[in-house]
């Protein structure tokens, strides 16, 4: 398993796994149509041209397919936000998002790192913990067009999440 910076190449790949992810973590949390009509939309567009200009996105290459993927953005108040981790479900288990959120924690260094997670999406919450994510309280955001709650959760810098990330299995 290599994690690399993401290509062109890698994009419809990562635009098909984010799709199936949010569709089966979200299959509880936000109406049929809007995972088959709005996500398909939103992330056909987010996965287009540009997508690696805006973002750095790292990849997880298991012999040429992919396994997972990372998108950072550098925010203009200084910190990384994490703005998606996926693994594929055949890869999980194998320490793949680890490894990403490791990448994420060095690109970041001194700097604050941040995510957002739906409030229903316990699976992930309880990674997120695990590596140290200190969470917000729910609060009221729209998401895909529909009425949602979402965490914040955030680590002091990337050096504590890498530490964070190394010590504690999730």
């Amino acid at each position: 398993m290599t994690i690399r910076p993401a290509t062109p190449a890698d994009l419809r790949a990562i635009h098909d796994l984010h799709l199936s992810n949010w569709r089966a973590a979200y299959r509880a949390l936000l109406p049929d149509a809007t995972l088959e009509g709005e996500a398909a939309r939103y992330l056909a567009a987010r996965w287009g041209r540009g997508a690696l200009r805006r973002d750095s996105v790292f990849v997880a290459d298991d012999g040429g397919a992919l396994a997972g993927f990372v998108a950072l953005i550098s925010a203009p108040e200084g910190h990384v936000y994490v703005d998606n981790l996926h693994v594929a479900p055949e890869a999980r288990g194998r320490g793949l998002s680890r490894a990403l959120m490791a990448m994420a924690a060095r690109l970041a260094a001194a700097r604050p790192v941040r995510l957002t997670v739906l409030d229903g999406n316990t699976q992930a919450r309880a990674v997120y913990a695990g590596w140290g994510g200190s969470e917000s309280p729910a609060y009221a955001a729209e998401f895909l067009g529909v009425r949602v709650q979402e965490r914040q959760v955030d680590w002091p810098s990337g050096t504590a999440l890498a530490q964070a990330v190394a010590e504690r299995a999730p």
